[in-house]
């Protein structure tokens, strides 16, 4: 339920409200003592997933150590006290986000590993949240949509699909946790949780340092087809 946030025309309480980009069903307001972050449904209660007892005039004024996160296991607030509240324009939030990013590690039989690889930012805000587009591969895309970052091809793009998500609100893919990516099944129609797979912020130099100076391509092909290919290759 984190992200980017744009102000509504009607005011809650009298206080100013928000709506999630990409998710007009999550919502930020204000009601009782508290900022809350939660569900349409409960636009202007007291009740939400994330809420912050602070009577300033708007949340970005809202104080750091302030936020709580509802925890269902527990039953409890937990204190979330690196969690921010930032007024940003689109240019800021464009700026922000790393020039270039990867997005490769293991995933279950190698679940849409085809769509790993190098993206670069596009000039293009999707859903006011910052895309990027495979590098040598224009046809796919990285962008958020509803409460997810998506890997998908160019005719879904700001849609909620893909071959591979996340469910996080981060304002950037880069800064996605660890275990949170999961890879889409075609044979089973279900999503794969993908504990092994990062999407870092790099830039070309380090791409090109993590890469070994000399690798070797050797082994049988049917028939000895294209053996004369293979052999040593130097960075």
């Amino acid at each position: 339920y984190q992200g980017i946030f744009q102000k509504r025309a009607e005011l809650v309480n009298e206080h100013v409200s928000y709506v999630h980009a990409g998710d007009d069903g999550t919502l930020l307001w204000h009601a009782g003592a508290f900022w809350w972050v939660g569900a349409l449904a409960d636009l202007g209660k007291q009740r939400g997933y994330i809420g912050a007892q602070d009577g300033s005039l708007d949340p970005a004024s809202v104080e750091a150590g302030w936020w709580e996160a509802w925890d269902d296991d527990s039953k409890q607030w937990r204190a979330a006290p690196g969690l921010r509240c930032q007024a940003r324009t689109p240019a800021q939030i464009s700026s922000d986000a790393a020039p270039t990013i990867t997005l490769s590690g293991a995933t279950p039989n190698g679940l849409q590993r085809q769509y790993q690889g190098i993206f670069q930012k596009r000039a293009e805000l999707v859903n006011e949240h910052v895309s990027y587009v495979h590098a040598g591969d224009d046809g796919t895309l990285l962008w958020h949509a509803g409460a997810f970052w998506w890997v998908g091809a160019l005719a879904d793009l700001g849609k909620q699909r893909g071959y591979i998500g996340a469910q996080d609100g981060s304002l950037d893919p880069a800064s996605v946790e660890a275990g949170w990516w999961e890879a889409w099944d075609d044979d089973s129609k279900q999503w794969r949780a993908a504990p092994g797979l990062r999407c870092q912020a790099r830039t070309p130099a380090q791409i090109s340092s993590d890469a070994a100076p000399t690798i070797t391509l050797s082994g049988a092909t049917p028939n000895g087809l294209q053996r004369q290919y293979q052999g040593i290759f130097q960075k």
